[in-house]
């Protein structure tokens, strides 16, 4: 648990991502899908791992997949330590899964695997527990200032490292990407055949939902 050094170990290494890519949002039916989250998030708990702390830029979640879009919105935060792992009902009832289409290609900061070792990182940074999430999010701050030019970061899910998520980062304020739009209607959790879905993956994480 260590803060951001000044500059990275080695020159990180980008994922490009073409354009034309479908990609997954797990969100709540109050925003667009591809609608930027301009909350600066100082402290903890509540908020997402790379969010920005004092709301200098924008930013939003994805999932390559829409496996892993629900498993960083959903089952992101299942406890390991004896208790139940049960999803109250609050936490995905509301929300609805969205595809999106990338308009052009993305460049991101690649946070998995080795590449982790130039930026002085493990896999602490994208495992960690959401009490640390403030100093995730100064890393964030980090290694945008880092790669100024970027689109956002790419890294393994915290409880799926099959799948792939990414946060997509844009300018202060609320505002829609223009790096990618919308491929479709949006569709609830609690409708089939995404509850199948949503049911499958948590069967997959040894999880329930209330």
């Amino acid at each position: 648990m260590i803060d951001p050094p000044a500059l990275p170990l080695g020159p990180p290494v980008v994922d490009r991502i073409p354009a034309g890519t479908l990609l997954w949002r797990v969100h709540s039916k109050k925003y667009l899908a591809n609608q930027r989250n301009p909350t600066p998030a100082p402290t903890v708990p509540g908020g997402g791992r790379f969010d920005s702390l004092d709301g200098s830029y924008s930013y939003s979640y994805f999932g390559q997949s829409e496996e892993g879009a629900l498993a960083e919105a959903v089952f992101r935060d299942l406890p390991l330590d004896g208790r139940p792992r049960i999803i109250p009902a609050a936490a995905w009832r509301p929300l609805v899964i969205s595809g999106l289409e990338t308009t052009r290609d993305l460049q991101l900061t690649c946070c998995h695997g080795p590449a982790l070792s130039r930026l002085g990182q493990d896999s602490w940074l994208t495992r960690c527990d959401p009490e640390h999430y403030v100093r995730t999010r100064r890393w964030a701050a980090a290694i945008r200032s880092w790669q100024p030019k970027v689109d956002g970061l790419s890294y393994r899910c915290r409880n799926d490292e099959d799948q792939l998520a990414l946060v997509l980062f844009g300018p202060a304020g609320a505002g829609l990407f223009d790096s990618i739009t919308t491929a479709g209607s949006s569709r609830p959790l609690v409708a089939q055949p995404t509850l199948d879905l949503i049911q499958h993956v948590a069967r997959t994480h040894t999880a329930a939902l209330s």
